[in-house]
Parts: C-alpha cells; structure tokens; sequence
C-alpha cells in the first residue's frame, strides 16, 4: 500500500512535469515523425545482417540456450514452440547491430535526457496456425515507454504485426493507463479511429519500427509467421525490472509471474562498460546506481525467489 501510494504520487509529479516541458512542441512543429506521430519506421542494413547472423536462432529457438551466438534464456513457450526468448544484454551482437547510434539516436532525440534500457531484449515468435486474435487498442499502463521492434524475417500484414494510431500520443497517464476492456474506453478509441491513420509494424527484415508505446493507442494483430526481437526503453526507474546477477541456464525462475518480468543480466558488467562507448553505456547507467534504500525505489536489485 505504501509502495503503491509513492508510485502513485511520483509518477503524477513526474508526468506533470513532462507535460509542461514538451508543451512548447505540441505548437511548435520543429518536430520528427517519432515525436509528432508516435511512430517512425525505417529499413537497416545492419539489422538485416543481425536477421542474418541470427538464422539458426530464428529457425531453431528450442536450441537457443545452448548457442554460441550469444547468452538466450526460454522465457514461454507453448504446444507449437518457443514463444519468447529473453537475451542476456551482454551479449556481443547487441552491441554490433541494435545498440548502434542509428537506433539509438532515435531514441535519445525523443527523450531528450537519460533513458534506460527497460528490461532484458526478447525475441518473439508467432506460428502459422497457432490460435491468436486482435488485441484491443491501448496504451502500456503507467509508462512514457519507447517500443522497438525489428523485423527478423519479412512481414506483410497478413502476418502477425502491430498497429499504431498515428498521433494519439499527445496525451498522459498520471498513473494507470486506462481500462482497455471498458466500454467507455473502446468508445473513445472508436472515435479517435474515425481521425487518426494507422501505420504498421510491417516490412522486409531490416525493418525497424519505434513508437511511443506509453502515451499512444496500439495493438497486436495476431496471424501467426512473425519473429522480432523486441526492446522497451523508458526514462525513469519506477517500471525497470533488473535482477544484476541473473545468470543464463543457472537461475531458475521461481514463479511465472517472475519469468515474465525478463530480469536483466549481466555475465561481466565491468568489463562491457570499459569496452563500450558512450552511446552504450547510457542506456545500461543504472547498473552503477545504487537505489536500494531511496524513497522510490523500483523492483530492482531484487531476489527472483521474493519476487
């Protein structure tokens, strides 16, 4: 209760506060399309090697812990296979193909301060036949969260993919997101529907999409035949989930609802920020800090057993 009354009066200070810090851009259209839309997508040579380089895990994830490719964890799966993969943030590719200053510019410019990486990068996967349906459009609760996308293999819009409501992202959650399953909302998001275009996460691979998640109205279509890895970025600690010593194929999750929070891990921390530049080592500045005994303090530093 009184983890939840913090939460709840630091993120509605903190959301006051961007609120009145971007409203200059609001009327003052010096803006790219990720700010004033929500949503910018574009096609990347090096994420087509990464698609490349990550063949054997894109056609074979049930073997994914045991590659050399770099560190994976089996977060879910189901009847037909691997559903999502976590990826331990040190691993090399990482650094070689997504943490590079073409994705990460993006990024950085709509922050406009620091952001962290939210939670361990993920691959995920849809199957041809596998049941799925249309989510409902919402936003990601209580977050001013960035989504990156990236395309593994080609995707058309009769495979799974995200839609986006271009421009419903001039809008703030104090705290919770709204209900999505109300009728009051799904009556509202039908009428910002009628106004608004909707891009898709759709595309050869190489493809990057990156949309504000946080603010703006999305959903899943689910048609099966999709693989991306996945990335959540945000620019406060209060929803950063990180365990510092999760170990891959040592730890085991006690519970799904621990699984599901994608720790972060790290094999040898010390020895990637030497390695790694600037544009790196931002994302990756809260394994220095030591919140454990500060008022706001998030889920981080935490035993996956008291979870």
């Amino acid at each position: 209760m009184i983890i939840a009354a913090k939460r709840f009066i630091f993120y509605s200070i903190y959301n006051c506060y961007r609120f009145f810090v971007e409203l200059p851009s609001v009327f003052f259209s010096k803006r790219n399309d990720l700010i004033s839309n929500g949503f910018y997508k574009f096609f990347s040579t090096d994420v087509e090697k990464l698609s490349n380089y990550l063949e054997q895990i894109i056609k074979n994830p049930n073997d994914a812990e045991k590659s050399t490719l770099g560190h994976f964890r089996i977060i879910s799966k189901n009847d037909i296979g691997v559903k999502t993969l976590a990826i331990d943030p040190s691993s090399k590719f990482l650094y070689d193909y997504v943490f590079t200053d073409e994705i990460i510019s993006h990024i950085r410019k709509f922050f406009g301060n620091k952001f962290y990486l939210r939670n361990n990068p993920t691959i995920e996967y849809d199957y041809k036949g596998e049941k799925s349906s249309v989510q409902l459009f919402h936003v990601d609760g209580g977050l001013r969260q960035l989504s990156v996308m990236i395309n593994l293999t080609n995707l058309d819009d009769k495979k799974t993919h995200m839609e986006y409501l271009l421009k419903t992202n001039n809008q703030y959650f104090f705290y919770k997101a709204p209900n999505r399953f109300s009728e009051k909302e799904q009556n509202k998001i039908k009428k910002i529907s009628i106004r608004s275009s909707v891009e898709k996460t759709t595309g050869k691979k190489g493809t990057v999409s990156i949309f504000n998640a946080g603010n703006g109205y999305h959903r899943q279509i689910g048609l099966g035949d999709r693989t991306i890895l996945h990335l959540n970025f945000v620019d406060n600690l209060l929803h950063t989930n990180w365990k510092k010593d999760w170990k891959p194929r040592v730890d085991k999750f006690s519970s799904e609802k621990s699984a599901y929070a994608y720790y972060f891990s790290w094999i040898d921390n010390k020895t990637h920020f030497k390695e790694n530049n600037k544009v790196n080592s931002e994302i990756f500045s809260l394994v220095n800090r030591n919140l454990k005994n500060r008022l706001f303090n998030p889920y981080i530093y935490t035993n996956v057993k008291n979870y």
